[in-house]
């Protein structure tokens, strides 16, 4: 298995040559083990694209790489976000994620942390979704968050010895761990990380209030809806090229979880939006159909999810 591999020291090719290993062995066995050794190459892919990315020159003209060109899919949602929305200049970048453990690869529905456990690193989404549930003593459960790519997971863990909640993918997904036991170091040699990982948990706590506010005041209607129109923005604001249609894995129970109403509730919210014109909700992906429309009927203001954008901040 991936864990078994000695990679600290590989070069990006001989990774990619383990990753081809395991893909034609892959094409010899069924199951579970085939499945293994998918997840083992892409996770080795991964990691021979990440360091090729940080070893290249830190510097182009202007101190900033030209993302379009140069990220490697898989991370270009959070290196757009570490550049344009945290202001890491290219070298701080390649610190960060050189400090990082190997990648994680989750399927969806698996477990990324469980609440209650010993947590040793940060943990990055690198892409796809996830949700983050709190349990209670008598085995109800609330999302407290959704997470898209470039986000950090877990942010509390830098003050917590064990996890408030857990954490479950969504969507297959990939994450980057950063050990706490690095984070004093990178921080220490790069202060802009430590700033940058403030304005993350700043970033975070705003959109907690907004969750407040629409649990405890707004009608069905308008709290579905503004939650729509937040999923759609950060989707866009994470620079996947996400436009007025998306994957959306999340249920009407658990859209019920975090709303705080019934699935029946919820089912019948969403048809009213439908009714109106203003979405389409089939096998799991969201089209918005009147994005303006959408806007109105959830009071939605966007700018506590760009008010921390640096353009907006004039942040240098």
């Amino acid at each position: 298995m991936l864990r078994q591999l000695s990679i600290h020291n590989r070069s990006p090719h001989d990774l990619r040559q383990l990753a081809r290993e395991r893909r034609e062995l892959a094409a010899e066995k069924t199951g579970s083990i085939r499945a293994l050794l998918l997840k083992e190459a892409k996770l080795l892919e991964f990691q021979a694209e990440l360091r090729t990315w940080a070893g290249r020159p830190s510097f182009e003209a202007g101190g900033r790489r030209d993302l379009g060109s140069t990220v490697p899919y898989e991370i270009k949602s959070l290196v757009a976000k570490l550049s344009s929305r945290m202001g890491l200049a290219a070298a701080d970048q390649q610190a960060l994620l050189a400090a990082a453990s190997p990648p994680r690869f989750v399927q969806k529905g698996e477990c990324l942390i469980e609440q209650g456990e010993d947590v040793a690193a940060l943990m990055i989404l690198c892409n796809g979704m996830t949700q983050t549930v709190r349990t209670l003593l008598d085995g109800k459960q609330q999302i407290v968050a959704v997470s898209v790519a470039g986000d950090v997971l877990n942010c509390g863990g830098l003050l917590f010895c064990q996890a408030r909640n857990s954490i479950f993918a969504l969507t297959p997904a990939i994450c980057l761990p950063l050990p706490f036991s690095a984070v004093e170091a990178v921080t220490t040699a790069h202060p802009a990380i430590a700033r940058a990982l403030w304005l993350e948990t700043a970033a975070q706590a705003a959109i907690q209030q907004e969750w407040m506010i629409w649990l405890g005041r707004r009608a069905a209607q308008t709290r579905l809806a503004h939650f729509l129109c937040e999923m759609t923005y950060r989707l866009q604001l994470s620079g996947n090229g996400v436009g007025d249609e998306f994957e959306f894995p999340l249920t009407q129970r658990e859209l019920g979880d975090l709303l705080g109403l019934s699935s029946v509730h919820v089912n019948r919210t969403l048809q009213i939006l439908r009714s109106q014109g203003l979405i389409e909700l089939n096998h799991q992906r969201l089209k918005l159909r009147n994005r303006a429309g959408l806007y109105e009927v959830a009071e939605f203001d966007p700018r506590y999810l760009d008010g921390l954008r640096l353009s907006v901040c004039g942040a240098t």
